[in-house]
């Protein structure tokens, strides 16, 4: 992981709803360099053109993780009464999200390297 110290952008990574991605401008560098909004998402408009591409790209296999994880975080909202927990979303798939969340983020942190704090908001 970077060392806080010595990072010029803070991130933070978390997950919400419907946006395929987990990173997150942390700081005024950051949101200097990358704008607001998800940073490593690609954005389509209504069409399913692409709008914008990611201002961060990821590996693939990092990519292919952020896409199971965010559909698996959806999964967690009751889309038909969002105030009530979602029957399917066990306390077994919370720690599953919570641990593979957690591993994602060691796994981002590290491909960004020094430049980069990335600090876990989940």
């Amino acid at each position: 992981m970077a060392d806080s110290s010595k990072a010029t952008y803070r991130l933070e990574f978390f997950f919400d709803y419907q946006c395929q991605s987990c990173l997150w401008c942390g700081n005024d560098a950051s949101y200097k360099k990358f704008d607001v909004g998800p940073i490593d998402a690609t954005i389509y408009d209504k069409d399913g053109n692409i709008k914008r591409e990611p201002k961060i790209k990821l590996p693939i296999e990092l990519k292919q993780k952020v896409d199971y994880l965010s559909n698996l975080f959806d999964s967690s909202l009751n889309w038909n009464d969002p105030q009530e927990p979602e029957p399917t979303w066990t306390t077994i798939k919370q720690n599953k999200f919570n641990t593979k969340a957690k591993e994602l983020h060691s796994e981002i942190s590290k491909f960004l390297g020094d430049d980069y704090e990335v600090i876990y908001k989940q």
